[in-house]
C-alpha cells in the first residue's frame, strides 16, 4: 500500500518548488529520469505461438463473447511493435493503430488489457517509451511519432511562447493561459497545453502491479517522480485544454 501511495503522489503531484527549476534542468536530455536507455532487440510474440498460453474464458451462455475475446487478442498481436532504429524508444509496445503516432491515454488503457497476458506480450513496458521521451523539465507529450520518436509537431512550442493552447478547429488562433496571483512561469514550456493528458501513468502502473503481482517497476520510477514537476508549476489546478474545450469552447484558461 505504501508503494502505491508513493508512486501516485510522485507522478500526479510535484513536491519540488518552482525555484528548483534551472537552466541545467532544462538542458537535460529526454529520458534523463528513466533508467532504461536503450532497446535490447528480441522477437515479437505471435498470436499463433502464444494463443494456447493466454487466459481461456468460458462463457457457454453466449459463445460469441468468447469469439470476440479471441478476435481482440488477434488484433492486439497485429499491433505489437519493436522500436524503430533511431526512434529512441526502449521497449516493445502495443499501439492503438489510430494513425502513425502513439498516444498516452490509449497506451495506458491498452496495457490494462495486456496485463492479463503477462509476461507473454508487451504490456506495461509500453509506457517506457513515453518515459524515455520525458523532457528535462518533466513534460511528456501525449502524442509521439511511432517511427521517429519525435513529439507530434503540432504540440511543440516552436516559438517558445508562454503556455498556450491551439483551437483544434482553427489552428491560426491561440488561447493563452492567464495566471492569477502569481508570475508567468519561466522558462517557456517545451510543449503546448494540447500536448498534455491527465497523468494516468500512475493508474496504469498500479493496475499492472495489481494484476501481475510484479512490483519490480516501482523502484525504477523514483527518478521519474523527481522529474515530473511540470504540471503543478504551469497549470494549477492541473488539467488539459482538450477536456476544457469540449465543455466550453469559449472558456478562458486560468491558472491560479
Amino acid at each position: 500500500m505504501l508503494a502505491r501511495i508513493l508512486i501516485v503522489s510522485c507522478l500526479m503531484v510535484s513536491f519540488l518548488p518552482e525555484a528548483a527549476r534551472s537552466d541545467e534542468r532544462e538542458a537535460r536530455p529526454k529520458g534523463y529520469y528513466f533508467a532504461k536507455k536503450q532497446y535490447v532487440p528480441h522477437p515479437l510474440p505471435t498470436f499463433a505461438d502464444t494463443r494456447d498460453k493466454l487466459p481461456k474464458p468460458i462463457y457457454d451462455e453466449n459463445p460469441l463473447y468468447v469469439q470476440m475475446y479471441w478476435k481482440t487478442w488477434e488484433l492486439a498481436f497485429r499491433n505489437f511493435h519493436e522500436p524503430q532504429p533511431g526512434s529512441g524508444f526502449v521497449s516493445q509496445f502495443i499501439d492503438a493503430a489510430f494513425n502513425e503516432n502513439i498516444f498516452l491515454w490509449d497506451s495506458c488503457f491498452l496495457t490494462m488489457f495486456c496485463n492479463y497476458a503477462h509476461p507473454l506480450v508487451p504490456e506495461i513496458e509500453t509506457l517506457d517509451n513515453f518515459y524515455a521521451k520525458q523532457h528535462g523539465d518533466g513534460e511528456i507529450c501525449r502524442e509521439i511519432n511511432r517511427a521517429t520518436g519525435k513529439d507530434y509537431a503540432q504540440w511543440v512550442n516552436h516559438k517558445a511562447k508562454d503556455l498556450h493552447s491551439l483551437d483544434p478547429f482553427n489552428w491560426g488562433s491561440r488561447f493563452d493561459v492567464k495566471y492569477v496571483g502569481r508570475d508567468v512561469p519561466k522558462p517557456a514550456p517545451q510543449l503546448t497545453l494540447d500536448a498534455l493528458n491527465h497523468p494516468i501513468f500512475a493508474w496504469a502502473e498500479l493496475e499492472s502491479v495489481h494484476i501481475t503481482g510484479d512490483r519490480s517497476r516501482l523502484a525504477d520510477h523514483e527518478p521519474l517522480c523527481t522529474g515530473f514537476d511540470w504540471k503543478p508549476v504551469y497549470t494549477s489546478p492541473a488539467t488539459d485544454r482538450a477536456s476544457l474545450w469540449f465543455i466550453n469552447p469559449s472558456l478562458n484558461i486560468t491558472a491560479h
